[in-house]
C-alpha cells in the first residue's frame, strides 16, 4: 500500500472520529521482524507502540531495535507489556518487570498492559489482576498507564474499576468501535491487525490514537521502589466436565505435575467434575518454565515446527499471535508449549526439551 494511500485511509479514520487531535499509529513486536523505521515514518505514522516485555522475564528479543530505530526516525513511542500472570502478586511481579524493562528509555505513550490471555480465569480474577498490574506500574514508575482489550474483553469481562485508566479497543471491520462498555470513549482503537505499512514486511496491526494515550509529559521511565518477595498463591480451581490436569495446566501456566502434587493426585489424567482443588501459583515462574523458546532456521515451515515439537499449526499460531502462518524467517523465535509425557512405570513425567 502506498503512502498516499495510507494517508488516506487515516483521514478517513479521523473523520469517523469527528476530530483532528488523533494520530495514525502502529504497534508492533517481534512478529514484524525488521521493521524500516524511516519508511514507516515516511508513510505517515505518528505514534509507534513497541512490546517491551511479557510475563516477570521475557523481553521481545526486537525491543530495543525496536525503540532505538524509531527514535532515530523521530518517531514518538510507547511501551506495552502482555499480561500473563494469574494471581494479583504475580501481577505486581510483572508490573515491575516492564519497567525495568523500560527504565531510562523515553516514551510519548501511555505505558500499557496488554490483556489478552484470559483462558480458565473467573471475571473477578481477571479484574484483581489487571488492577493490581496497573496500580503496580503506577507504584514502580510513578506514571499512569492505559489499557489494551478487545472489544468483548471490555464490555463483558473488564470492569468499572478500571475505568481509572484510558481504553485502548481493539474491534475490526466496523466502522467504529462499540463503546458500549463501562468507559464509553476510546483512546485508541486498533482496527485491524492487517494492516500494511511501507518498511514492514508482512501484515501489521494499524490503530488510531486520541491525545489520552499520551502522558503528561516526555521523561524517562524512572523505577522507583523495589522488587515484592515472591508469594505462592494458592487459586481455587473447580473442575469442569471437559477439564484434564493437563488443559487446567494451561490455563493456569502450571506443569501438571506440579497440580498432581499440590492435590494428591495419583496421576494427569481425567479428573472427576466438580472437584476442587488448589492451583498453586508461583510469582517466581519464568516464561522458559511455561514454554520453550525455538529459533526457526533455514527451510522451516509452522508444519514442519509443530511436527517436530509435537503440537499443531493452530497451537502455535495461537500461542505466538502469528497473523500470516505462511511468512515466518529465519531466526524468528517461536513459544512452544511443552509437552508431558508419562514415562513406562506412570509415576512420573518428562518435559520434551528443545534441540
Amino acid at each position: 500500500m502506498s503512502g498516499l494511500c495510507l494517508r488516506a485511509e487515516s483521514l478517513m479514520r479521523r473523520e469517523q472520529r469527528g476530530n483532528g487531535t488523533t494520530m495514525d499509529g502502529i504497534d508492533v513486536s517481534q512478529w514484524q521482524g525488521y521493521i524500516d523505521f524511516e519508511a514507516v515514518a515516511r508513510a505517515g505514522t505518528e505514534l509507534v507502540y513497541i512490546k517491551a516485555s511479557e510475563g516477570i522475564d521475557f523481553v521481545d528479543p526486537f525491543f530495543h531495535r525496536n525503540y532505538a530505530n524509531a527514535r532515530n526516525a523521530g518517531l514518538p513511542v510507547g511501551f506495552y507489556h502482555y499480561l500473563t500472570a494469574r494471581s494479583a502478586s504475580a501481577a505486581r511481579q510483572e508490573a515491575y518487570h516492564f519497567v525495568s524493562v523500560t527504565e531510562g528509555l523515553m516514551g510519548e505513550g501511555r505505558m500499557v498492559m496488554d490483556i489478552e490471555d484470559l483462558d480458565g480465569l473467573t471475571e473477578e480474577e481477571v479484574n484483581v489482576i489487571a488492577y493490581a498490574f496497573l496500580t503496580g506500574v503506577e507504584e514502580f514508575s510513578n506514571q499512569s498507564p492505559a489499557i489494551y482489550a478487545d472489544a468483548y474483553n471490555a464490555a463483558v469481562v473488564l470492569d468499572a474499576r478500571l475505568t481509572a485508566w484510558p481504553l485502548w479497543i481493539a474491534q475490526y471491520g466496523v466502522a467504529k468501535p462499540d463503546m458500549d462498555n463501562p468507559w464509553g470513549t476510546w483512546a485508541g482503537w486498533q482496527y485491524t491487525d492487517k494492516g500494511r505499512v511501507p518498511g514492514i514486511q508482512g501484515y501489521t496491526d494499524r490503530d488510531i490514537f486520541e491525545e489520552q494515550m499520551l502522558g503528561s509529559r516526555v521523561q524517562p521511565v524512572r523505577r522507583q521502589g523495589e522488587r515484592p518477595p515472591y508469594e505462592v498463591t494458592q487459586v481455587p480451581y473447580t473442575v469442569n466436565h471437559r477439564d484434564t490436569v493437563h488443559r487446567i495446566a494451561q490455563k493456569y501456566h502450571l506443569k501438571p505435575e506440579e497440580i498432581t502434587a499440590a492435590n494428591g493426585l495419583e496421576d494427569s489424567g481425567q479428573i472427576q467434575p466438580g472437584r476442587q482443588l488448589k492451583l498453586p501459583i508461583r510469582d517466581d515462574r519464568k516464561q522458559s518454565d511455561t514454554w520453550q523458546i525455538y529459533r526457526g532456521r533455514a527451510g522451516d515451515t509452522l508444519y514442519s515446527i509443530a511436527e517436530r515439537f509435537e503440537t499443531t499449526v493452530s497451537e502455535l499460531v495461537e500461542l505466538n499471535g502469528i497473523v500470516s502462518p505462511s511468512l515466518i524467517y529465519p531466526g524468528q523465535l517461536f513459544k512452544i508449549q511443552p509437552k508431558i509425557r508419562k514415562v513406562m512405570s506412570g509415576a512420573g513425567s518428562a518435559v520434551m526439551r528443545n534441540e
